[in-house]
């Protein structure tokens, strides 16, 4: 199982991500990585897609099932939707809820670079990096309220 390393699980700090979640993670993962051959047709193809300059903001150092760090950069930029506003209270409410896809109501709009990219890290070692886009104004609650955070990092 996939272990959290950067942030202590926001109401169960020991637990292990199920193999459920590990599934859907890397099924994820598998949509988002597209074969080359599919990037040479997107290439070819117009498409809707806009591209921005986000602004840094700050950076998560974790590691993946194979221990090997892995680093998300997380950016800023106004045109990415804020999610809808919410108390700290109401967020609780929604993660202690019984109803386990009660906290799926909350949505997070961001967005996730084409490819994760291979880096080196400040001792040479090799690294896989996610540059991840949420709103500007996300970033204060962030910073403000850390069951907010807690629940990013959960998500990211």
């Amino acid at each position: 199982n996939l272990r959290m390393s950067t942030s202590q699980l926001l109401l169960n700090p020991e637990e292990d991500i199920s193999k459920e979640d590990e599934e859907f993670w890397s099924s994820l993962m598998s949509k988002v990585n597209l074969g080359e051959q599919q990037k040479q047709q997107q290439k070819q193809q117009p498409t809707n897609q806009v591209e921005v300059a986000p602004k840094p903001s700050f950076c998560i150092k974790t590691k993946n099932k194979e221990e090997t760090k892995v680093f998300l950069n997380i950016c800023t930029h106004d045109d990415i939707p804020a999610p809808k506003k919410m108390t700290v209270e109401e967020l609780v409410a929604l993660l202690e809820s019984e109803d386990d896809m009660a906290a799926a109501d909350y949505r997070i709009p961001m967005s996730i670079g084409e490819q994760p990219h291979a880096e080196v890290d400040k001792k040479g070692a090799g690294c896989t990096v996610y540059d991840i886009v949420i709103n500007t104004g996300y970033v204060k609650t962030l910073k403000e309220e850390s069951v907010f955070l807690n629940f990013f990092l959960q998500v990211v």
